[in-house]
């Protein structure tokens, strides 16, 4: 135990890390709104790991749906590019992070964006 008023030295280490990446992705009003531009001829819309993006967004929301069972309303899976957004509503925040949770048991590369609302219903 120390007396009170007492300070005790500071150490500081200067610990050498490498700088993390960032990633900037810029989305245009066509993502925005949830149309999809017209794809150039050859390309096959897949996520890094080669599977299309419908079937990542099915995939996600059939997880979603197994684990929670309705809980979250008008459940929305938008997979754009590396970019996989969940859209809703549900009652409690507990719900909307075991929907994300179980997205990202899914999810590889790919981040993902909750956009969830928790809003009770009356």
């Amino acid at each position: 135990m120390q007396r009170a008023g007492h300070q005790r030295p500071i150490r500081s280490r200067a610990i050498s890390a490498p700088p993390a990446e960032i990633t900037i992705r810029l989305l245009d009003e066509s993502d925005l709104r949830g149309e999809v531009s017209p794809a150039p001829v050859g390309d096959t819309r897949s996520s890094s790991r080669g599977v299309s993006q419908e079937a990542l967004g099915s995939a996600i929301r059939k997880r979603i749906e197994a684990r929670l069972g309705g809980r979250v309303r008008n459940l929305n899976v938008r997979v754009l590019a590396d970019l996989v957004i969940l859209e809703g509503q549900c009652a409690t925040y507990y719900t909307k992070q075991i929907a994300q949770h179980a997205a990202m048991g899914i999810l590889e590369d790919e981040q993902l964006d909750n956009a969830i609302v928790v809003r009770v219903e009356q």
